[in-house]
């Protein structure tokens, strides 16, 4: 049945019928389209936000637990960038581990307690410091890590004081990473 410009399409009972034209579904897939579009930047800074928050606080319970260890077992514990095998390493972006030192029969032996391994390449981790370290009263080196991602506007830093406590801030006029 042709009603002008208008075509309608029919069913077997002579009623239009039901669902949507070609046309109606491309429209709506375009506007679709254009909506992902742009919140898919939103959704990558929030993404790369919740990464970097996850990670400050990962080295915010290691900078509690090296403390909490030194003091309840009288012992020095260290916290550093990781590295392979035991020490320190000198990027605090590939994660980092908490160690001990003791004296054994054939000298100097380092115990790892823990650690944490980092992958994401556009995270960047640094510090004014190579390590921290925990003598047994708690008291540690101060200094800070400071976390952003290349791109971002924004960083997170751990102060770490030196009386071995630590805090958040997310510091004003840093860059973004490069």
């Amino acid at each position: 049945m042709n009603c002008g410009s208008l075509n309608l399409v029919l069913n077997h009972s002579g009623q239009r019928a039901a669902g949507y034209s070609l046309t109606e579904l491309a429209v709506v897939l375009a506007i679709v389209g254009l909506l992902s579009a742009a919140a898919t930047p939103t959704f990558q800074e929030a993404f790369a936000a919740a990464k970097q928050r996850l990670y400050s606080n990962a080295l915010q319970d290691a900078v509690r637990l090296a403390r909490e260890l030194a003091y309840a077992e009288g012992q020095k514990t260290t916290l550093c960038p990781l590295l392979e095998g035991t020490g320190c390493g000198a990027d605090w972006s590939l994660g980092w581990s908490i160690f001990r030192e003791r004296i054994s029969q054939g000298g100097l032996q380092s115990i790892t307690i823990r650690e944490q391994r980092i992958k994401d390449r556009k995270l960047l981790i640094a510090s004014n410091r190579p390590s921290f370290s925990f003598d047994p009263s708690g008291s540690s080196t101060n200094g800070t890590v400071v976390f952003c991602t290349r791109g971002r506007h924004s960083a997170i830093a751990i102060v770490i004081a030196g009386n071995g406590t630590s805090r958040t801030i997310e510091p004003h006029g840093i860059t973004p990473c490069e």
